[in-house]
């Protein structure tokens, strides 16, 4: 068949065109994303338990139901959040669980479960992952309300424009409430349960003949004539008694330049790219603007898409740049017609790794564009192996067709063994666990798609090429260059190169104790932080956020006083580098007594003195004063779950217990002990800040009418929180109708004492008269995993010359355990830190699991134990030349500069095995085996070195590239420049030194690889 292909005047250029129409087609189809789609194995669910504090909801619900939901098949872990009143479940499945079946049966459990009475049985949902490419800001003039209708119709208008869900913050609900004074409901002499009842009753007869949802709407008549305003207690309209509540008339909590904002957060489609759902919101938001510009303030806040566009812009440009100086190189030490046709086999092969991919995995995101860079050397690689074989016979007499038959029938065996063990070397990382895993995994799936692409070009389309072109030059002299530099080529090669290498092979012992000291040098350097591995990749988003939280006393103008205050320190910071903030909006929860200021960055190359994300944080916080009624300020560069940038600097610590009252103490312990040490600020915890907490058991006299503790509950609980009365349908949203107790007297501690309880016997008395009385500081909300309630401390590392792993192991012996052994609870290192541990933990599997994969392809192709151990020795000598290349750089060893890694070891081993194999051939031919690691090494010489200068010319551009978004795959880029810089001596020198210690028994008797 390679004969066929070789010999047929079309058939190369058939193929070629296939693979790049391919490419094409999958190019224009296949969707451009930030990150990979990830399917997760997680479902959630919701519960409201109103009234009730985050203890009971923990001790009646979660606990019991955790214990359930673990008993079933395909479960790894529970987690919950609770807090007053609310409680958030997650269900993690193993990665190997059958969702579709795993999902129905934990909601079996939940349908099964004891629910307290008033609480509804929820439904599991299983979560969806859609990737967010860009928020849009309207604002008015006017009213929220004004808002909300322009916001609902931008809403639709985007859906309609193929993006998959806009969701809309910032508006407030549109429920009503009846919530009269806790004196007027006295003087009623009825509970809030009474009068639901009673108000749903007078609902239902007015609209008899309708079910289902109810259309009623303040002030306005609907069906029957009824309207909230004339529902009546006896003959009194309610609006007489209390004024009706209408949330969806109350202030914005978002704002924009003091006017009311909503923000439209998009997601894009399963089908669409990040960059295409830019171009359609950027189409929508000029349309937008040209018809409603003059009233509605509009505005595009962190835009996803020209995040990954101008990532993938800096890529493509410095790509191609490469690929020109690869092909400049090219043509220098080669043929021209020969340069030309192994350089047209790069695009080639891309073109036909992205319609692989496009029919295997279906996008393209920025983990898939790095794999391809690495696949650069991998594809080089093969086609110059081929071209310089077929080269070198061409010149020792052959004619063109016999030429490229042959070089690529002898080139066939090594080429498709090297192929196997880059495979090999990279499959392991497709099984790596958790997040990490699930984002790298495009990595090898790329290079395996690039393998198998690179190979089918170097075996049917280049030598075709090559025939046509070494047959076309068959009577065409040489120019004067070309033998000028072949000449000077063979003087290097036969001259200074072989003289070197006999050197080294009469003293090869010392040659290779000095590449193991490099290596063990190489070693120290990572383990000593002379070369720092920083785990982050490092990616700097363009928006950061800043939370307030103040104290409850705190009176709604404070805040509003505060917001103003916390806006004057934003704009002296842009006073004070006008070019880097880009646009901000702030949220005020007035009642949650919360502030959030949002802040849009411009992109950090255009930013004064470059700053990061965490730097701008550092000097706006640095302008706020102290102020006694604010309670916490907090970055979203202080906390680890935030994207707000790269938190390279943060700690953490994850407590476990049973005992809240235990884990509190050791909480607080730990973060006075972590605030004593001179490098670490903003320490914090993950609890929900505390408010007084009222605790209630029946006192005498109640026992003695025949109340108990539930009783008494069960009569505070209709005064606790508002009762339902009706559904509404009204402004296109879901409404309800509540009647209940004025919010601050049904929650203050001093008017709580106030309700009023029913004996058995119809009298009223007052809960202070029933009830025997405690007051404690609590906890308004915090986590659960898996039965044991979590609770996590967190700190900044202030010293940069610190590593986080070497920092957390050190706070972990010294501060963490001989806490959690006094409280008698369990403590780990958590969040980034422990992700990156369980990565690195992965890899120590996924490596060797890759060398032994890789030893065993060798045996089989060399037919021998020993010889493959020749070419794996060579992978951990060529991580020298990477780990002296970030020295020398000044950069710091990433998670990208091991990838690099891989890459490095997929070409040497490569150039491994074609060595190996030539040097076996040679000692065949009756060769003593030094002269026979002599020749080799001088017949690979311009296919090693051209595969490594290649390489090394093609990465140029991005190894000098000034941006500081390049600094992410710059690290990458060094690894495998530099690598294959070493490896290159490693190939020729160092790899033939360790084969020259093998006997040539086991070399006479093992069968060459081709046969």
């Amino acid at each position: 068949m390679l004969s066929y292909f070789v010999r047929h005047r079309l058939a190369a250029n058939i193929l070629m065109v296939f693979m790049l129409v391919a490419g094409i087609i999958a190019m224009q189809k296949t969707p451009i994303t930030l990150m990979p789609d990830v399917s997760v194995p997680y479902a959630s669910l919701n519960v409201e338990y109103e009234g009730v504090s985050a203890e009971i909801i923990a001790n009646d619900i979660v606990y019991p139901l955790t214990q359930s939901i673990k008993q079933s098949v395909g479960v790894e872990s529970v987690k919950a959040y609770v807090s007053n009143g609310n409680l958030y479940l997650g269900v993690q499945f193993l990665l190997s669980a059958k969702m579709d079946k795993a999902v129905p049966d934990v909601q079996k459990i939940i349908n099964q479960f004891d629910w307290p009475v008033g609480v509804d049985v929820p439904n599991i949902v299983q979560e969806v992952i859609l990737e967010p490419v860009g928020l849009i800001i309207l604002s008015v003039d006017g009213s929220l309300n004004s808002l909300r209708e322009i916001a609902l119709d931008a809403k639709q208008s985007l859906i309609a424009s193929g993006l998959a869900d806009v969701e809309i913050w910032g508006l407030s609900g549109t429920d009503i409430y009846w919530r009269p004074k806790l004196q007027t409901w006295m003087d009623l002499n009825q509970d809030p349960v009474q009068i639901s009842q009673l108000l749903a009753g007078q609902i239902s007869r007015s609209s008899a003949g309708i079910s289902g949802r109810q259309s009623l709407m303040v002030g306005e008549v609907v069906e029957g004539g009824q309207n909230l305003s004339q529902l009546t207690i006896g003959q009194t309209p309610i609006n007489l008694l209390h004024e009706l509540e209408d949330l969806s008339a109350q202030d914005a909590s978002l704002n924009v330049n003091g006017n009311p904002a909503v923000i439209l957060n998009i997601v894009r489609s399963a089908s669409m790219g990040t960059i295409e759902s830019g171009q359609r919101i950027d189409k929508w938001v000029d349309a937008y603007k040209a018809q409603h510009g003059s009233v509605i303030y509009i505005s595009s806040f962190s835009d996803t898409a020209k995040f990954v566009q101008g990532h993938l812009d800096l890529l493509t440009n410095n790509a191609l740049f490469g690929l020109i100086l690869v092909l400049l190189t090219l043509f220098i030490l080669l043929n021209s017609r020969v340069a030309f046709w192994t350089a047209a086999g790069i695009p080639v092969a891309i073109f036909a790794t992205l319609g692989l991919l496009y029919v295997i995995d279906g996008n393209l995101n920025i983990f898939s564009i790095f794999a391809l860079l690495i696949a650069l050397g991998i594809v080089v690689d093969d086609a110059i192996v081929i071209s310089e074989e077929t080269l070198t016979l061409k010149k020792s007499g052959m004619n063109a067709p016999d030429a490229a038959i042959h070089g690529v029938r002898r080139m066939f065996a090594p080429v498709m063994a090297a192929a196997l063990t880059s495979i090999a070397a990279f499959s392991p990382l497709l099984f790596l666990p958790g997040a990490f895993g699930e984002l790298l995994k495009p990595v090898p799936l790329v290079i395996i798609c690039v393998l198998v692409a690179s190979l089918f070009e170097c075996f049917f389309v280049l030598p075709g090429h090559l025939n046509h072109s070494l047959a076309k030059s068959n009577n065409k002299k040489e120019s004067k260059l070309r033998i000028k530099v072949d000449n000077a080529f063979s003087r290097l090669r036969d001259g200074i190169f072989r003289s070197f290498v006999q050197l080294v092979s009469q003293n090869r012992g010392v040659t290779i104790l000095a590449a193991c000291s490099l290596l063990l040098i190489s070693f120290i350097m990572v383990k000593t932080d002379v070369v720092k591995f920083n785990p982050d990749m490092d990616v700097e988003f363009n928006n950061a956020s800043l939370t307030v939280s103040f104290y409850d006393e705190t009176t709604e103008q404070q805040q509003k006083d505060y917001a103003a205050y916390l806006i004057q320190t934003l704009k002296q910071v842009e006073l004070d580098y006008p070019n880097l903030i880009k646009q901000h909006i702030y949220s005020q929860e007035i009642y949650n007594k919360k502030l959030e200021v949002y802040i849009e960055l411009l992109d950090i190359d255009d930013r004064d003195q470059q700053w990061k994300n965490a730097q701008v944080m550092d000097y706006w916080k640095s302008l706020i004063k102290s102020n006694e009624i604010v309670k916490e300020i907090k970055s979203s560069e202080d906390a680890p779950e935030d994207r707000g940038g790269s938190n390279t600097s943060l700690i953490s610590f994850q407590f476990q217990s049973n005992n809240l009252i235990n884990l509190k103490a050791a909480v607080a312990q730990t973060k006075e002990k972590l605030n004593e040490v001179a490098y670490l600020t903003d320490v914090n915890d993950d609890f929900r800040s505390g408010s007084m907490e009222l605790k209630v058991k029946a006192n005498a006299l109640a026992r003695q009418l025949g109340m108990t503790d539930q009783y008494i509950m069960t009569q505070a609980s209709k005064w606790l929180s508002p009762k339902k009365v009706v559904d509404l349908s009204r402004q296109e949203s879901k409404s309800s109708f509540y009647v209940g107790v004025d919010r601050d007297e049904s929650w203050g501690l001093e008017q709580i004492n106030r309700l009023p309880i029913t004996s058995l016997n119809g009298d009223i008395y007052t809960l202070e008269q029933l009830t025997e009385q405690s007051r404690q500081i609590t906890i308004n909300g915090f986590s659960i995993n898996d039965g044991q309630i979590s609770a996590r401390v967190s700190a900044r590392i202030s010293d940069e010359s610190l590593k986080v792993s070497d920092v957390s192991s050190a706070l972990l012996q010294t501060i963490v355990n001989p806490i959690k052994t006094q409280f008698g609870l369990n403590a780990e290192i958590s969040g980034g830190a422990k992700s990156v541990q369980e990565l690195i933990d992965a890899l120590m599997v996924a490596i060797p699991a890759a060398l032994l994969l890789i030893f065993l392809i060798l045996a089989w192709v060399f037919q021998s134990w020993l010889w493959p151990i020749a070419v794996v020795v060579a992978i951990p000598f060529s991580m020298t030349g990477a780990v002296f290349g970030h020295w020398l750089m000044g950069a710091d060893f990433t998670f990208l500069s091991v990838l690099g890694l891989f890459g490095v070891a997929g070409i040497v081993v490569n150039d491994s095995i074609i060595l190996i194999d030539r040097f076996r051939q040679l000692l065949e031919k009756g060769m003593d085996k030094i002269e026979a690691i002599v020749e080799a090494s001088c017949q690979r010489f311009r296919a090693v070195l051209l595969t490594s200068v290649t390489t090394v010319i093609g990465l140029v551009p991005i190894l000098f590239e000034t941006s500081i978004q390049a600094q992410i795959v710059k690290t990458m880029a060094i690894s495998l420049a530099f690598g294959l810089l070493y490896g290159t001596i490693v190939v020729l020198v160092i790899t033939p030194c360790v084969v020259s210690f093998m006997r040539v028994k086991h070399i006479t008797e093992a069968s060459h690889c081709d046969k």
